[in-house]
C-alpha cells in the first residue's frame, strides 16, 4: 500500500471513512466509530500540523516577500 501524504489523501480517506460509516451494519459499526474515532485524532494532529507550517509560510513571506510552499501542502513532486 502506498504512503498518502497529501492533504488532499488525506481528505479522501475521511470521506472513504465516512462512507465506512454509513454503510456499516450493527456488527461493524462500533468498530468503525472506534476507527474513525482514531482517524479524527491523527487527522486533527496533521491538520494543525499544516496550520503551523501555513502560518510559518505566511510569516516568512511577510518578512522576505517571498517563500516556498512546501510538498505537504501542495502534493507537488
Amino acid at each position: 500500500m502506498a504512503v498518502k501524504n497529501t492533504l488532499m489523501d488525506l481528505s479522501d480517506t475521511l470521506f472513504e471513512q465516512l462512507e465506512r460509516l454509513n454503510e456499516a451494519d450493527e456488527d461493524a459499526l462500533e468498530s468503525e466509530v472506534q476507527r474513525a474515532r482514531a482517524m479524527c485524532g491523527v487527522a486533527g494532529t496533521i491538520i494543525e500540523n499544516a496550520n503551523t507550517v501555513m502560518g510559518v509560510i505566511k510569516y516568512k513571506q511577510s518578512v522576505t516577500n517571498s517563500a516556498e510552499v512546501p510538498r505537504m501542502l501542495t502534493g507537488g513532486d
